[in-house]
This record gives C-alpha cells, sequence and structure tokens, in this order.
C-alpha cells in the first residue's frame, strides 16, 4: 500500500448516508411542495454544491483535522439552507 492510497475511515459509510439523506430530501422537497417562491431554487442548488462538497471531502479525506474542520461547517450550513428552504416553502 502506497502512501496516497490511505484506507478509508470509520465514518465513512456514516457520512455517505447523511449526505445521501440530505440529497434525498433536497429533492423530495422539491417535489412535493408545488408552489415555491422565485429564490427557492437559488437556496436549493446552494444546499446542493454544498452536499457534492461534503462527498469530495468523504471521498478524499485522508486524516488532516482541516478536512474535517471545512466538512463541519459545511454541514452547518447545509443543515441552516435547509430550514430556510423548510420555512420558505410554509403556506
Amino acid at each position: 500500500m502506497d502512501a496516497q492510497a490511505a484506507p478509508l475511515p470509520a465514518f465513512s459509510p456514516w457520512a455517505y448516508q447523511g449526505i445521501g439523506a440530505i440529497l434525498i430530501s433536497g429533492v423530495i422537497n422539491i417535489l412535493s411542495k408545488p408552489g415555491r417562491p422565485p429564490h427557492y431554487r437559488v437556496w436549493f442548488g446552494a444546499k446542493i454544491l454544498l452536499a457534492l462538497q461534503l462527498f469530495g471531502v468523504a471521498l478524499t479525506y485522508t486524516g488532516k483535522q482541516r478536512l474535517l474542520t471545512g466538512a463541519l461547517i459545511t454541514a452547518v450550513w447545509t443543515v441552516g439552507i435547509s430550514e430556510v428552504l423548510r420555512f420558505t416553502s410554509l403556506p
């Protein structure tokens, strides 16, 4: 095993499931709510991009603390945007 191929950390399955849940909840929300304000898609796009960034960090994690800190900040922003989306789509 060379230095580039580090074993996957133990949290990877949990990270993939959590990020997948974020993406699935977003798709369900956008398909199930017929009346959305015009800025809804902008927030939705930002949420999807942040979730994809989390996927990238989970795939390329090599044990650096800085990556986990950035992923935690991104996850908090993603959950915050999810709450904004939920409350902007309420009647």
